[in-house]
This record gives structure tokens, sequence and C-alpha cells, in this order.
């Protein structure tokens, strides 16, 4: 996936350090305990990623039809060579040979890319879902009233927030 350096997602407002993206997709970095991520975030996680997906498809058409061309130019060679078992058509069927495998190995490269880029879009799926669900668990909560009727709950003391979830005595 590559590193993805704070600069790339400002709206993260992490400490200066880089988050690899499979990390922020997964939520195993230090920024998953402070908020959900905002909606700003969201949209450049989900547009790097399908910047992602585009390229390798685009990486898979370019290399399907250089295979396509390198399979047919040999094709070409082989019929102009002119007497059966020359050393130069037993070299020709050598080389069709080893670029078979070769077409097998990129054949099973690009199987291997689709498979990323399907869970790749999955993950989006996926990650849009959780984001209506978290956003729809803090709207809620936004507006659930605070103990001693001092009106709507707002998130402004993270630590007397923490401490009303988990019946802490002592805060507020």
């Amino acid at each position: 996936m590559g590193v993805v350096g704070v600069s790339s997602f400002p709206a993260i407002g992490v400490a200066p350090q880089c988050l690899d993206m499979a990390d922020v997709l997964q939520g195993a970095t230090s920024h998953a305990q402070w908020a959900p991520l905002s909606t700003g975030t969201t949209i450049a996680i989900n547009r790097h990623l399908q910047e992602q997906i585009e390229a390798l498809q685009a990486n898979v058409v370019d290399v399907n039809i250089k295979l396509k061309e390198t399979v047919d130019a040999l094709e070409d060679l082989r019929k102009s060579v002119p007497t059966p078992n020359s050393t130069a058509e037993v070299k020709l069927r050598d080389d069709v040979a080893q670029i078979r495998v070769y077409a097998e190995d990129n054949r099973n490269d690009i199987n291997r890319t689709d498979e990323v880029v399907t869970k790749i879009q999955n993950g989006l799926g996926d990650n849009r879902d959780s984001i209506v669900r978290l956003q729809d668990m803090q709207k809620k909560h936004e507006y659930q009233p605070q103990q001693g009727g001092k009106g709507p709950c707002r998130a402004d003391d993270p630590a007397e927030e923490n401490a009303k979830h988990h019946g802490e005595a002592g805060a507020g």
C-alpha cells in the first residue's frame, strides 16, 4: 500500500508521523481512539483507494495488451521460419514455451491483483457502512441529556465524557 504522510490526509490531525493506509483502515492507529473519521478524511481515504484501484486496473489492461502483442509477434515469427526442426525453430519453440510460462505467471499475477482490487472495493463498502453507523451513533449521543439536567450532551470534555460512559464517579 505504501506509507501515507499526514500531509496526504490533513483532516486526521495526528502527530507528525507516517500512517500505513492499512493501519488507518483497520483502526490500528492511535487516532482511532480520538473520534470517528471526519467526512473529509473519509472522502480523502476513499479517493486514495479509488485511485489505487483505477491504477491497478489500468496496469492490468496494459499488461494484457502487451502480452497479446508479444504472443502475436512470436506466432508471426514462428510462421516465418522456413524449415522444421532448424536451430532457429527449436530456439523459437523454446522461447515460445518460456513466454507461455511468463504469460501464465502474468495471468496468475493479474488474478491476484483482481482479488486484491475486489477486497479493496469490498472494504470501501464496509468502511462506508461503518462510518454511517458511527455518525448515527454520534448524532444519537450528542442529543442525550447529561446527568444533572445540564441540557444536550456535548463532547467538549473528553475526560468527562469518558467518565460518564464508564460510570466513574466524580465526572462533571
